[in-house]
């Protein structure tokens, strides 16, 4: 649908009495039936793609998570220095909470118990890193796919080891795990890979072939960035009409960005050289004993005052109500901190399509 058919089509049922909301719903509902089948890419880390990529999966056959590959922390780093495997955490997190298999999707978090070796392990790690030694990486990842029951395609961003390092003034921090406890001292902080590794080929593929790109929520250093300054990640960005569509945190980190605006996270991922063209933040309030839980853990609310959006130029701000009502539950093995605020992936995704309805498809 073009944009001068969109302002059509809001004169035509403004003139029938309908609300703004009635409008964006109405436009929302075209677009499932416009872009039927879009070719989706969503780029982060394991939370932010495992919160997104399950409900673009059940929606279109052509969806792809582009997964960060630098953690080194926790299951995943001592699985890949005791088994010389890839870090699979984020890769499985993603899998198993896509799965078809409900009894997979219940597993995702769940850790072995005991006082052996195997303690506090994912069991999922596990189940990857032994697709990965069995068959290689590539293949034990169809593997993995076919085991679980997975729809859609989870590809690692690199294929090549490398270390995350953050420069911020005269300090170096490097490894991603290292870089997550640090608090910084500027607003500017570099990050680099190290050594650069080249991009996952399969991944520079889905990128010219998109209709939408997708960067999820998720820690702006150890997440986004972490995939998006990946070898010739920047540069298939850059070279593609599909927009580039920046899901923005809801919750700023205590460390790292504490006080940000929705226009920080825009900047600092344009100051690294990522193009972008779309930005979709939640703009409603929300359950105030939620919000006393991350005040006592020193975390606040991303800010989105509207006089600070003149600073991100052409970038497009949209602003929803993108989070979920849905009470979250967790494994009592699970060791890792996890957010109790969720976006609300369906809500992300009609934004999605409804701006895939206003614009003509990517061509290859």
């Amino acid at each position: 649908m073009s944009i001068i058919c969109c302002h059509f089509l809001l004169l035509v049922l403004a003139g029938r009495g309908k609300t703004l909301g009635a409008l964006k719903a109405s436009l929302m509902n075209s677009a499932e039936h416009i872009h039927s089948n879009p070719q989706i890419v969503i780029i982060g880390g394991g939370g932010g793609c495992a919160t997104l990529f399950p409900e673009f999966a059940a929606h279109t056959e052509n969806a792809t998570a582009v997964v960060s590959m630098s953690d080194d922390g926790g299951s995943t780093g001592r699985l890949s220095r005791e088994l010389n495997v890839p870090a699979v955490g984020d890769l499985r997190n993603v899998m198993m909470a896509a799965s078809r298999n409900a009894a997979v999707r219940d597993m995702r978090y769940n850790r072995l118990d005991g006082d052996g070796g195997l303690h506090g392990h994912s069991m999922g790690n596990i189940a990857l890193a032994a697709c990965i030694q069995t068959y290689g990486f590539e293949q034990g990842l169809q593997v993995a796919h076919q085991m679980w029951d997975v729809p859609g395609e989870v590809l690692p961003v690199t294929l090549e080891p490398h270390h995350l390092v953050m420069e911020d003034g005269s300090a170096t921090v490097v490894t991603e795990n290292e870089i997550d406890e640090y608090k910084t001292t500027s607003r500017e902080p570099w990050l680099r890979h190290d050594p650069v590794p080249s991009l996952n080929r399969l991944v520079g593929e889905r990128i010219r072939s998109a209709d939408a790109i997708v960067f999820a929520a998720g820690s702006v250093y150890t997440s986004q960035l972490a995939a998006l300054l990946v070898g010739e990640m920047r540069e298939e960005l850059a070279a593609t009409s599909a927009p580039k569509i920046l899901v923005a945190n809801v919750v700023a980190e205590p460390h790292q960005t504490r006080d940000w605006h929705v226009a920080d996270y825009v900047n600092t991922l344009r100051r690294h050289g990522v193009p972008l063209d779309v930005v979709l933040y939640n703009n409603v309030a929300l359950d105030p004993s939620i919000l006393e839980q991350y005040a006592h853990d020193g975390e606040c609310l991303v800010d989105f005052a509207p006089e600070r959006f003149k600073e991100i130029g052409s970038v497009q701000a949209i602003g929803a109500d993108i989070i979920s009502r849905v009470g979250l539950t967790f494994s009592p093995h699970d060791v890792v901190k996890r957010g109790r605020i969720r976006h609300d992936a369906a809500a992300v995704r009609r934004h999605i399509w409804g701006l895939l309805a206003a614009r003509p498809r990517a061509t290859v």
